[in-house]
């Protein structure tokens, strides 16, 4: 069965279509021009016989995105939500649905892959950070300004600072030795204190049982290489419990 997944997220939408063991990445061109790449998709996955949909945005984007779905593709979507109890997860937030759906997802599939308490931290625009016990109760969670979001929001409060981002990705803990290392390597030095207070956080909670620190998200590699706790890093955890919570729908 082929199976796509959307990830629908505050700037952009990432896809996975799933077919067997095969599986191809992509990302829509914006959120504006979302139905003529999704046209493209229904022209490129003939075989489509399932879709699944993770959305942050609003309601009302979330309806439109459902439509243009049933039009190109002929089919009704499965549209992830917070539960209160399910996958063996009990949800902190007393309204579920106020919780991003991103982040339960995330919680999800690190609780299928990992045995003991764990820490998800999402590393995107906005980075999320959520602590589960072992018995799987969301402990709740943080959520800051990403790398990029930090910095603008130190761009738009001062007057003299004037950088841009095409040098982030080579950004080190080392004090910057001009105003743009200053303003990048203080923002990743920031982000990766607040994932080792996160990781010291896990700890206590975990006491004597095992425990996983688990990054993921676009920024997520560029914080590994430079993290001095043990982590995971894992690629598509939020893909990866759509298509759990997706297939759990089915039976």
């Amino acid at each position: 069965m082929g199976l796509l997944l959307f990830d629908v997220g505050n700037t952009q939408i990432k896809w996975r279509f799933l077919d067997g063991d095969s599986v191809l990445r992509g990302v829509g061109s914006s959120l504006e021009g979302q139905r003529d790449w999704l046209s493209g998709l229904a022209r490129r996955f003939s075989g489509v016989t399932g879709v699944a949909i993770s959305c942050v945005k609003s309601a009302e984007y979330r309806a439109a995105l459902v439509e243009d779905v049933r039009q190109l593709l002929g089919l009704d979507p499965y549209i992830a939500e917070v539960e209160s109890r399910a996958f063996g997860l009990s949800c902190s937030y007393e309204d579920p649905s106020r919780m991003g759906v991103d982040r339960w997802l995330a919680m999800i599939s690190a609780k299928e892959a990992f045995d003991g308490a764990f820490c998800v931290i999402d590393c995107g625009s906005a980075v999320t950070i959520d602590w589960v016990s072992v018995d799987g109760r969301h402990e709740g969670g943080f959520i800051l300004a990403g790398l990029r979001l930090s910095i603008e929001a130190l761009l738009g409060g001062t007057d003299q600072v004037v950088v841009d981002f095409d040098n982030l990705a080579a950004a080190t803990t080392e004090p910057g030795v001009s105003t743009t290392e200053a303003v990048y390597h203080g923002a990743l030095f920031g982000l990766l204190a607040q994932v080792e207070a996160a990781y010291a956080k896990l700890l206590v909670m975990a006491g004597d049982d095992d425990s996983n620190l688990i990054l993921t998200g676009g920024d997520a590699k560029l914080l590994s290489e430079k993290l001095n706790v043990p982590h995971r890093l894992v690629d598509d955890l939020v893909f990866d419990g759509l298509r759990r919570a997706f297939y759990d729908s089915r039976v």
